[in-house]
C-alpha cells in the first residue's frame, strides 16, 4: 500500500516529502488569494506585478521553516501546540516577505486585507494537511489492528470445528482453509470453509499466516509427526489444549499455544500409578538436596502436594533457595512444614545436625554439579561437591537410621568420558557400597537404611539442558551453536521424571538401580532444526543463504559423547511401573580397596592435588575413558 511506503519512509526522505508540501502550499495559498480578491484580472494563473510572491515565497518560507523547527515535529503527534507554530511560522514568514520584497526588492505588496487573506489560507492548508496525516495514521492502526489473521485449521474433526466456531465469534481470525487426512472429507464444506489434505496445502501455504492444531485426542508421537510434515512450510504451527484439559475444564478450545518442546518428545506419559504415588512420602519428614535446582525444585513442587509432614530444602544457593521456598509456602498445606536450609551437604557434621534435629526419615539427594565444561575445567570442586556430598549424606543416613536415600544419577555415568559422569558414577558406587555393606550384616538387624539410585538422561528446561541455550541463541538472532551434527541424547520433561523418581522410591529395596524409559533418542540437530522452525524463522545454509539463523558446528567440547547410555553391563527388568526399570550392576573392587581409595580420593580433594585426584578417580571408576 502507499500508505505502508509513505510510514516505512527514512526521515531524509519524509523532510523531503514535506519541503515539496510546504512548497506547493505556499504557491497555492497566494494564487488562490490573490485570484479571489480579483488582483488576476480573470485569469487564476495571472498575477501580473504580484507574481514575485511565489518564487521569493518559496525561496524564504522553507528555510524559516526549517530553521524554526518545522520539519523535526512527529507528524503523527500533531496537536494544539504544533498548530500554533504554523500559525506563528507563518506570521513572521509573511511579514518578512512583505518587508523584503518592498524595502528591497522594491516590488509592490498587496493590501493588508490580502496579506490576510494569504495567512489565513496558509494555515488552513498547512493545519490540515498535517492533521489528515495523523489521521492517515491513526486509520493505518485501527486496519491493522483490525485486520484478521489468516489461518489453516488442521483438524477437520469435532474439535476443529468447534475451534472454528468459537474463532469466527471473535472476529480476529479469518480460516482459510481445514488440512485433514481423512479423504472422505476432501474437497467438501464446513460451515463454509473448504477441506483440503496436506499435499493441497502447497497452493494456498502463501495466505496463511497460522496453523492451528486441533487433533486434541491424538497421541504426543501422532503430534510430533504431524508437526514434523507442517514446519517444512515456515509458518508457526499452534495447538489447542488437550483433551484431559478441556474436560477438566481447565482450558478452554480458543485457548491456542505455541508449539512447546514438550510437543517435539513424541513420546506417551503414563499415568502416576496411585500406589506408588504418596507411600513413603505422606505424614514423612523429607529431605531434599539441591532443591532449589532444576530437579530438586521439580521433586519438591511433586512431593509438597504428596502432604509430607516436613519438608527440608537444602541448598547452596541462596537465590535458589528462597525462590522454591517461596513457591512452595505459596499453595502448601497449612499443616505441611516447609524449612529451607542454607548450606553445603558436603559437610557431614552439618548434614548430620539437620538429619538429627528434624528426624529426617528419607532423602533425595539431587544436588550436583552437571554442566560437563564447566566441571571439565574445574574439576577439583566439581568432584568434591558431587562425590563428598554423597558420601556425607550416607554416612549421616546410616547414622541416624534413616529410611532410604535415592540419589540422582545421570546416564553420563555410564562409561563416562568426562569428570562430572565419572563423579556420578563414582556416586553411584558410593550408594552400592553401603547397600553392599547392609546386606552383608545378619538379618536380625532390622530397619537398615535403604539405599538405591535412579538413572535417567537429560531433563528438557533444566540447568545443564540444551535446550534453554537453543532458546536463548534464538531469541538473540542466532546463530545455534552445536557441538557435532551427529551428537543424539535421551529426553524428558522435567515434571515426568520427577514423578518417576518419586515412584521408583517406593520400589527401592536396597542396592537398586532405576532406569527411567527416555522413549527413542533424539538428534540434537534436528531438535535444534525443529525450535527455529517453531520460533517462525529459518535456517540459513547453503540452501537457502537468506535464511534466519544460522547453525554452527563448533566440535565436540572435551570429555562429550556422540552417543549416551543408560546401561553399563547389566540387563534391565521390567517394575510394577511401565516406564521404570530395574538393573544390578557390579562393583569392580572389594569394598575394602573401594573404601582405601575413597579416602585416598578425599585426601588427594582435600589438598587440591589434580594430579593424584585424576590416579585415583581411575582406580576407583576404571570404565572411565579420560579426555585426551
Amino acid at each position: 500500500m502507499v500508505i505502508d511506503k509513505f510510514f516505512s519512509l527514512n526521515p531524509f526522505l519524509r523532510k523531503i516529502f514535506f519541503l515539496f508540501i510546504d512548497s506547493t502550499l505556499i504557491a497555492f495559498s497566494i494564487q488562490l488569494s490573490l485570484s479571489f480578491t480579483s488582483y488576476s484580472e480573470n485569469n487564476f494563473f495571472y498575477l501580473g506585478e504580484y507574481s514575485w510572491m511565489i518564487p521569493f515565497g518559496i525561496f524564504l518560507g522553507i528555510p524559516i521553516y526549517a530553521f524554526t523547527g518545522q520539519y523535526l515535529a512527529i507528524t503523527r503527534f500533531t496537536g494544539r501546540k504544533t498548530i500554533y507554530r504554523i500559525l506563528f511560522r507563518n506570521l513572521l514568514f509573511l511579514l518578512l516577505l512583505i518587508l523584503f520584497g518592498h524595502y528591497f526588492l522594491k516590488f509592490n505588496v498587496p493590501e493588508v486585507k490580502v496579506n490576510i487573506l494569504i495567512w489565513i489560507v496558509l494555515n488552513t492548508l498547512m493545519g490540515f494537511f498535517r492533521l489528515f496525516i495523523k489521521d492517515i495514521f491513526y486509520i493505518k492502526k485501527i486496519i491493522n489492528k483490525r485486520r484478521k489473521i489468516n489461518v489453516a485449521i488442521y483438524g477437520a474433526g469435532e474439535a476443529g470445528v468447534q475451534l472454528a466456531e468459537n474463532i469466527q465469534s471473535t472476529n480476529s481470525y479469518k480460516i482459510i482453509a481445514f488440512i485433514d487426512d481423512n479423504p472422505i472429507l476432501w474437497d467438501r464444506r464446513l460451515n463454509g470453509i473448504q477441506v483440503i489434505p496436506l499435499k493441497s496445502f502447497e497452493k494456498i501455504k502463501d495466505k496463511i499466516e497460522k496453523i492451528l492444531l486441533a487433533i486434541p485426542s491424538a497421541s504426543n508421537r501422532k503430534k510430533r509427526n504431524i508437526i514434523d510434515k507442517l514446519q517444512k512450510f515456515k509458518i508457526p504451527v499452534f495447538m489447542i489444549p488437550s483433551i484431559n484439559e478441556l474436560t477438566s475444564g481447565a482450558s478452554k478450545i480458543d485457548s491456542i499455544r505455541p508449539i512447546s518442546i514438550d510437543d517435539l518428545l513424541g513420546r506417551e506419559s503414563a499415568p502416576p500409578d496411585l500406589n506408588l504415588m504418596g507411600k513413603g512420602i505422606t505424614n514423612k519428614n523429607i529431605c531434599i538436596t539441591g532443591a532449589g535446582g532444576s530437579i530438586g525444585s521439580e521433586l519438591s513442587r511433586q512431593i509438597i502436594n504428596l502432604k509430607p509432614n516436613l519438608l527440608i530444602l537444602l541448598e547452596n544457593n541462596e537465590h535458589n533457595l528462597y525462590n522454591i521456598s517461596e513457591e512452595l509456602r505459596s499453595y502448601a498445606k497449612e499443616n505441611i512444614s516447609i524449612k529451607p536450609v542454607l548450606g553445603c551437604c558436603t559437610n557431614q557434621k552439618f548434614v548430620e545436625k539437620i538429619f538429627f534435629e528434624n528426624k529426617v526419615q528419607r532423602v533425595f539427594h539431587s544436588a550436583a554439579y552437571k554442566h560437563v565444561p564447566i566441571v571439565e575445567s574445574n574439576p577439583i570442586t566439581g568432584l568434591i561437591n558431587n562425590i563428598l556430598s554423597t558420601k556425607a549424606i550416607c554416612f549421616a543416613a546410616k547414622k541416624f537410621n534413616l529410611e532410604k536415600v535415592i540419589l540422582i544419577s545421570s546416564d553420563k555415568a555410564v562409561r563416562p568420558t568426562n569428570i562430572m559422569g565419572a563423579s556420578k558414577r563414582l556416586a553411584e558406587l558410593i550408594i552400592s557400597a553401603f547397600a553392599i555393606e547392609n546386606d552383608k550384616k545378619l538379618s536380625s538387624e532390622n530397619n537398615q537404611t535403604c539405599f538405591s539410585m535412579v538413572r535417567f538422561g537429560n531433563v528438557l528446561e533444566s540447568s545443564g539442558s540444551v535446550v534453554p541455550l537453543f532458546k536463548k541463541q534464538i531469541s538473540n538472532g542466532g546463530p545455534v551453536t552445536l557441538t557435532h551434527p551427529e551428537v543424539t541424547r535421551y529426553f524428558m520433561t522435567i515434571p515426568e521424571a520427577a514423578q518417576l523418581v518419586v515412584q521408583a522410591s517406593v520400589l527401592a529395596t536396597g542396592g537398586d538401580l532405576f532406569l527411567l524409559d527416555m522413549g527413542e533418542p533424539l538428534q540434537i540437530k534436528n531438535l535444534a532444526e525443529q525450535m527455529i522452525h517453531l520460533s517462525g524463522n529459518s535456517i540459513r545454509d547453503n540452501k537457502n543463504p537468506e535464511g534466519d539463523i544460522e547453525i554452527v558446528i563448533t566440535g565436540l567440547r572435551p570429555g562429550e559423547k556422540l552417543y549416551e547410555e543408560l546401561l553399563i553391563e547389566s540387563e534391565a527388568v521390567p517394575t510394577e511401573h511401565p516406564l521404570i526399570f530395574r538393573a544390578n550392576e557390579k562393583m569392580f573392587l572389594t569394598l575394602e580397596d573401594f573404601w582405601f581409595n575413597i579416602e585416598k580420593l578425599e585426601n588427594a580433594l582435600n589438598k587440591l592435588d589434580l594430579d593424584l585426584t585424576m590416579k585415583t578417580l581411575q582406580k576407583l571408576v576404571p570404565e572411565w575413558k579420560r579426555f585426551g
